[in-house]
């Protein structure tokens, strides 16, 4: 008598002539009428003909035995999931779904939209279309079947963990339900991949696991592949996308961090609502839903899943480093890293501009918008349709007389150059050096004060100290953990405030985004290099340097580094980077005991 036990790989199941369906959301229906107790010698699947084949269960795809002549038609089941895999000319198939009938199938329903079913009993393929199971083909095997056996589900028997580029779809339970998403077919293996548009650019919504040389699935276990898409090494990224997407550059990577509202706010925005170690998940607001797919080191040591995500750019560091851009489990920010190449990070790819053949791509795609009311974001606008002259007020400074230009971009008025008031009576005095003053001229000579404005610590620029009472109590020095006021005055004019990233992020959204905001904002001279901008908008950034925390002064024509009042911990701050060489701006984290320069916000 046979016995029920998952453990039994005695269980004898006949099938006809099997070919790979797509890989989907395992929903793999172990159905009673699949996998039942009989009689000895009973068998549970259709008398055709065909040879009785063994059923085994193993603990992961991983561990699949060959796929050799001899056991062709065999079946085994992943312990603990829905899958599974038919052995057919020396290669292991994946079903997503398979039961005897189709009265034994689940609701079509819309997290099943797109997935097929193979019916043994009737020798055929059903597909989940707008909330009904259709008929894919005539038989499965035939010529009129869809899906063909060199899709990704076919997993090479004499190494299962390189081919399993097995898409299960799990991670579609980590999508936002309340997103309207887009599809696209990934021709070279036949995966399917949910996509999203957010402000002018459309993204894969899920990690690509496409299977290339060099890509991995985390602690080499092949359902990580299925959750988190695989990992890959820089040069294998930089080829990995399906044709008509690519992967993305810093610039672009940098557009959608401005698109949601800045990076002191994407990580919260972007990570999924569930997944994450630590309470650490996010609100998904723009369908994003990054998950904690971990890394692998150059070494080949895996870490992190469920704390970390990281996204490899297209942009080169160095020879050996390139850069990145990480989530973290407690972090509501999304922060830049350059890594080395032979790091396996994870793969996003973004749709080109223009179409490309090689794609199918669904029509249901449409622009996201927020779920939430939290967004800064304001609808773009066209640089060029602008009128090429500027028209500046002015602001007087009533502390100390001074007299700045002040212009209007969009809603915000700013001032047009950099605050030159000296905030005295406050002494800088960290581990790394000491000083008479929290703010400098660049190289201590009172003529770049003059030209570009003092270089001031973050607690400075916050006014930690409350020389001005407004700001008492906020507590933004060194070392601590700041609560600032909304908007917070700092040591800015009566009227103004110091700007959050997320206001810079308004600006930088509503002169076009991110990949000109470099160029637009520049002066149009004083830059090392032909690294002037155009100044379209008259907000005129000149390369006011730098200041060490140990007092060495960094000035070359080459950077302007602008505060915000965003804290990024207790020993950093974010702040705007403007570089000769780059037409665009980025947001970084930095010391709060470095000099850096700022810039000032009219009050609303």
């Amino acid at each position: 008598m046979q016995t029920c036990s998952r453990g039994v790989d005695s269980m004898n199941i006949n099938f006809f002539e099997m070919v790979a369906v797509k890989a989907g959301f395992v929903a793999f229906a172990l159905a009673m009428g699949l996998v039942a107790c009989g009689d000895e010698g009973s068998t549970n699947g259709p008398s055709n003909g065909h040879n009785d084949s063994s059923a085994s269960f193993v603990e992961s795809e991983g561990d699949l035995p060959n796929c050799t002549e001899s056991g062709d038609g065999s079946v085994s089941f992943v312990d603990g999931t829905k899958e599974g895999f038919v052995c057919k000319d020396r290669k292991w198939l994946h079903y997503d779904m398979i039961v005897d009938v189709d009265e034994n199938l689940p609701g079509c329903t819309g997290s099943r939209e797109g997935l097929t079913a193979y019916l043994y009993e009737e020798n055929r393929e059903l597909k989940c279309v707008e909330g009904a199971w259709g008929a894919v083909g005539e038989e499965a095997g035939s010529s009129s079947s869809v899906f063909p056996s060199s899709s990704s589900s076919v997993i090479p028997g004499t190494a299962p963990e390189s081919g399993s580029s097995v898409a299960d779809k799990a991670n579609w339970a980590y999508l936002n339900p309340n997103i309207d998403y887009g599809t696209m077919t990934d021709t070279r293996d036949g995966q399917v991949y949910k996509t999203v548009t957010i402000g002018s650019q459309t993204w894969m919504a899920e990690n690509l696991n496409y299977n290339t040389s060099n890509s991995y699935c985390y602690d080499n276990n092949a359902s990580n592949c299925s959750k988190y898409g695989r990992l890959y090494t820089w040069s294998a990224a930089m080829n990995a996308c399906p044709s008509g997407w690519h992967l993305p550059s810093d610039t672009e990577w940098n557009t959608l961090w401005i698109a949601v509202g800045g990076t002191g706010t994407a990580g919260m925005k972007l990570k999924s609502t569930s997944g994450w170690s630590g309470g650490g998940n996010g609100t998904d607001s723009f369908g994003f839903a990054v998950l904690p797919a971990g890394r692998r080191s150059y070494g080949g040591y895996f870490s992190t899943e469920g704390d970390r995500a990281s996204f490899w750019s297209s942009s080169e560091f160095s020879y050996y480093y390139a850069y990145d851009w990480y989530f973290y489990y407690d972090y509501d920010d999304v922060n830049r890293s350059h890594d080395n190449k032979d790091t396996g990070f994870s793969v996003r790819c973004l749709k080109d501009s223009s179409p490309a053949s090689g794609e199918a791509t669904s029509s249901s795609s449409s622009q996201t918008q927020p779920t939430s009311s939290s967004s800064n974001v304001i609808p773009g606008f066209d640089p060029e349709s602008s009128s090429s002259s500027v028209k500046y007020g002015s602001l007087t400074d009533s502390r100390d007389g001074q007299t700045y230009k002040t212009v209007t971009i969009g809603t915000q008025t700013w001032m047009a150059e950099n605050l030159n008031y000296a905030y005295k009576g406050v002494k800088f005095n960290y581990s790394v050096g000491t000083s008479d003053s929290t703010s400098w001229c660049n190289g201590n000579k009172a003529s770049n004060c003059d030209k570009y404005g003092r270089l001031y610590t973050w607690s400075a620029v916050m006014d930690s100290a409350a020389q001005f009472s407004v700001n008492a109590g906020t507590k933004c020095g060194y070392g601590k953990t700041c609560t600032p006021n909304s908007p917070h005055r700092g040591i800015c004019p009566e009227g103004w405030h110091v700007p959050t990233n997320e206001e810079y992020s308004t600006l930088y959204t509503y002169i076009g985004g991110s990949s000109a905001t470099g160029s637009l904002l520049k002066s149009t001279s004083g830059w090392s290099n032909s690294g002037n901008g155009t100044d379209k908008y008259g907000f005129s950034v000149l390369p006011a340097g730098f200041r060490f925390g140990n007092g060495v002064f960094d000035f070359g024509d080459y950077d302007a580094y602008l505060w915000s009042a965003s804290e990024d911990d207790s020993d950093d701050a974010w702040y705007q980077d403007f570089y000769y060489g780059r037409d665009y701006a980025l947001q970084y984290g930095g010391s709060k005991d470095s000099g850096r320069s700022l810039r000032c916000l009219k009050d609303s």
